[in-house]
C-alpha cells in the first residue's frame, strides 16, 4: 500500500465500516461544541434572571396587598359612627304660611348608611342628583327630610371612594357641559347584594 492513493482509499473504508458501526451521538464539531456552551450559558443566566423577576414580583404583589389591607383597616366603616348633621323646614305655628329651617343630628354607622343609599346608585346619577338620593335614603331613619350639609356630602362621598364602594368622576353632559357623576363599584355592588338579600332559614 505505498501508494497514497490505496493509503486514502482503506482509511475512508476504515472509516465508514467504523461509523456504521457504531452510533456518534455527542460527537460534535468543535466549533459546534463552543456554540452550544454558550447556548447553554445563556438559558442558565435567563432562567436565573426569570425567577428574580417572580421573586420580585411576588414580593411587589405582597406589598401592594398588605398596603391595601392596612388602608382599609384604618378607614371608619363597619360599626363605625358618624354623626349626620342637616337641616329640614318646619312650618311655622301661626296662621302664615312660613317655614323655618332647624338644625338636625343623628348617628348612623357608615355601612348603615351605604346600604341605604346603595340601592339608588345601581345607575349612573350626577352629583347634585346622588346628594339628592341619599337626602331621600335617609329620611326614614332621621324621622323627616332633610337637607345635607354640602361639606358633609362631599365628605361621606371621599370616604365611600376611598373604601372602594363608590366611583366619582367628572365627565361630559348631553347639553355639552362637564358634571362629576357618581356610581357604584363593582365592590360596592357586592356588598351591597351581600348585606341585603334575605336568605332562608
Amino acid at each position: 500500500m505505498s501508494d497514497p492513493k490505496d493509503i486514502m482509499l482503506a482509511v475512508h473504508s476504515t472509516l465508514v465500516d467504523f461509523l456504521d458501526e457504531y452510533d456518534m451521538v455527542g460527537w460534535v464539531r468543535a466549533n459546534d461544541s463552543e456554540v452550544n456552551t454558550a447556548l447553554l450559558t445563556q438559558v442558565n443566566e435567563l432562567s436565573i434572571e426569570n425567577k428574580q423577576l417572580i421573586k420580585k414580583s411576588n414580593m411587589l404583589s405582597q406589598k401592594i396587598n398588605s398596603m391595601q389591607d392596612t388602608f382599609e383597616s384604618d378607614l371608619a366603616f363597619e360599626g363605625e359612627e358618624v354623626i349626620i348633621q342637616a337641616t329640614y323646614s318646619e312650618k311655622s305655628k301661626s296662621m302664615s304660611p312660613i317655614y323655618h329651617d332647624r338644625n338636625i343630628e343623628k348617628s348612623i354607622t357608615w355601612d348603615k348608611m351605604f346600604l341605604l343609599w346603595a340601592p339608588r346608585l345601581t345607575v349612573t346619577l350626577n352629583c347634585r342628583k346622588s346628594k339628592s338620593e341619599l337626602e331621600y335614603a335617609l329620611k326614614d331613619y332621621m324621622g323627616r327630610y332633610i337637607k345635607l350639609n354640602d361639606n358633609q356630602f362631599h365628605t361621606i362621598k371621599i370616604q365611600y371612594s376611598a373604601l372602594g364602594l363608590i366611583k366619582y368622576y367628572e365627565a361630559r353632559t348631553t347639553q355639552g357641559g362637564t358634571a362629576e357623576f357618581i356610581n357604584l363599584t363593582s365592590k360596592g355592588r357586592e356588598y351591597m347584594v351581600k348585606k341585603s338579600a334575605i336568605r332562608r332559614n
